[in-house]
């Protein structure tokens, strides 16, 4: 069995982009990994996931999250997967070349949560611990608050980055993290829901009645019964990824959605685009945060913040290049949540959030 585990190079980064590979053996993966953009690992067997408690980033591997060239994790036709867990999974990108039903081991900050395709080759998937309503493309057609859609009713803690141009049916799984609560006290009642471009719609689905295995890569149900603290639900008939920039869960209601709290709202002006991935996250400290960074697209200056979880700014520095990968000056935090952004002269800003563990 072949291990892989982590170097540390270029000014102790804790970088690593690996080239395709052609390895048939099985592999184990101890985390500390990170892929570059327009770069990817390709697997042809049996990717085992492990965690040693060492490194950075220990159990988890990190693609780049670039919206156009994002580092990717490939899964061949006949490839597999077990042991993922809310301590070890790909934060980023997973793509399966096979048209058989799989699960995507995704998670990120910390909470594993996968979602399954039935067939699709070549659809690739990302999850996302962020509030689908503040994404920049979906925040900029529902700023006025009287466009947003009567009759659905969106959650604010998730979504999947799901792209393919093969139909397929998915499975989206739902832990105690998901607060499914928020969105209804009816099981019966939750939907799975996507973001065309334009306004969220239903995608017609059901809960199932079973919890969908999230144990390995092969498609099964548990014993357990969906609730609303553990569950699955699937889509009644085949979509197409592509048609969706985002998927997630939501209800049929008649209130509106509340959209008050907009302190960290992406926002873009002329046109700027802004990628950027932090890694290892969550973290033991800011300083210990690095910066993957794309500014292609950005016309004026730009200045990378950090607001803590008050609110108050504790750190900005001016980025003076166009395209980097950095490690994050700054070692003065304290453990809890806190917001990561980079803002530009022109007015546009894009924020994430980084967990901070100090003892």
């Amino acid at each position: 069995m072949v291990k892989i585990n982590i170097s540390v190079f270029v000014a102790l980064l804790f970088v690593l982009c690996f080239c395709e590979s052609n390895a048939q053996t099985n592999v184990s993966s101890w985390g500390n990994t990170y892929i570059q953009s327009n770069s990817a690992v390709s697997i042809h067997s049996d990717l085992t996931f492990n965690n040693d408690n060492s490194g950075v980033n220990p159990g988890v591997i990190m693609t780049n999250r670039s919206s156009q060239n994002p580092g990717v994790v490939v899964f061949g036709e006949d490839a597999s997967w077990n042991g993922a867990s809310d301590y070890q999974y790909i934060d980023g990108f997973v793509k399966t070349l096979s048209n058989e039903p799989f699960l995507f081991p995704v998670g990120d900050l910390g909470f594993f949560k996968p979602i399954s395709t039935t067939e699709g080759a070549n659809t690739m998937v990302a999850y996302n611990m962020v509030n689908p309503l503040k994404l920049a493309n979906v925040n900029k057609v529902n700023r006025d608050p009287s466009s947003l859609e009567n009759d659905i009713h969106v959650t604010t803690k998730e979504y999947w980055d799901v792209r393919g141009s093969s139909q397929t049916s998915l499975t989206l799984y739902w832990d105690f993290n998901s607060d499914i609560n928020a969105l209804t006290d009816n099981i019966n009642n939750l939907q799975i829901v996507g973001w065309n471009g334009n306004s969220w719609v239903i995608i017609s689905s059901s809960v199932d009645e079973n919890v969908m295995s999230i144990e390995s890569s092969s498609k099964s149900f548990t014993g357990v019964t969906s609730s609303l603290t553990s569950g699955s639900i699937t889509t009644s008939k085949k979509i197409t990824p592509d048609d969706y920039e985002v998927i997630t869960f939501g209800v049929i209601t008649d209130k509106k959605q509340d959209l008050t709290d907009s302190e960290f709202i992406s926002e873009f002006e002329d046109l700027e685009v802004i990628e950027f991935t932090l890694f290892p996250n969550p973290s033991s400290n800011i300083g210990d945060l690095n910066i993957d960074y794309d500014l292609s697209e950005v016309h004026s200056d730009a200045t990378l913040v950090i607001f803590n979880s008050v609110g108050a700014k504790v750190f900005s520095y001016d980025l003076s290049n166009q395209k980097d990968i950095m490690k994050i000056p700054f070692d003065k935090s304290t453990s809890g949540l806190y917001h990561v952004g980079i803002i530009t002269e022109n007015g546009s800003q894009v924020f994430k959030p980084a967990i901070i563990t100090a003892q």
